[in-house]
């Protein structure tokens, strides 16, 4: 049985004799990336960071009649902000991706658009109106869009992100009208049964 171990002085010789060889290596790597960096276009990112909040009122004083998640909350907002007819709407506002809609429809850019929204959730510690039992929950996300004008994607971040708050809080207003006509219904409900 042979030993496949190499001695480094062996190792160091071998570079040794090939030096201009990998420097030439080397540098033709270097170059041909330093390139093609310069040669493409910068992409700009921009996000906000949304707040997740919780109900003020005790959930011992009231109980919610619809029971969601943080993160159940944010997707179906997600899906009525990042609608087709939202999309479009911006595209054309902000005139984004010109070269784009010449030669792809217009559900084609909407969805090249979609590709440069991103939203992440952001979990942390929380408690739950309990003593001492901290879990884990979302207490915020992140909405971010990448493009190549530094100002448009800016903008573009900033209109995203007040149509997400103009969601939630429509949403929030339905469930406060359900809610409130949930109440109304049961002090009528109670009245009739003291009578």
């Amino acid at each position: 049985m042979q030993n496949d171990f190499i001695p480094l002085s062996d190792l160091w010789l071998s570079v040794k004799r090939r030096k201009w060889s990998l420097m030439l290596i080397f540098t033709a790597v270097m170059s041909a990336t330093l390139v093609a960096a310069m040669l493409m276009p910068p992409i700009y990112r921009s996000y906000a960071l949304i707040m997740v909040e919780e109900q003020h009122i005790p959930s011992d004083f009231v109980m919610t009649t619809v029971s969601t998640y943080a993160e159940q909350r944010v997707e179906n907002i997600k899906q009525r902000a990042l609608s087709y007819t939202q999309l479009s709407e911006i595209i054309r506002e902000y005139n984004l991706y010109p070269e784009l809609r010449k030669k792809l429809s217009l559900e084609d850019v909407v969805e090249r658009m979609r590709k440069a929204i991103s939203i992440a959730m952001v979990s942390s510690n929380v408690s739950n109106r309990g003593p001492k039992s901290p879990q884990t929950g979302t207490t915020s996300f992140t909405l971010a869009y990448e493009g190549k004008d530094r100002r448009s994607v800016q903008e573009v971040t900033n209109k995203l992100t007040t149509l997400f708050l103009q969601q939630n809080l429509e949403v929030r207003q339905k469930q406060i009208q359900e809610t409130s006509s949930f109440l109304s219904e049961e002090v009528n409900r109670i009245e009739e049964e003291l009578k």
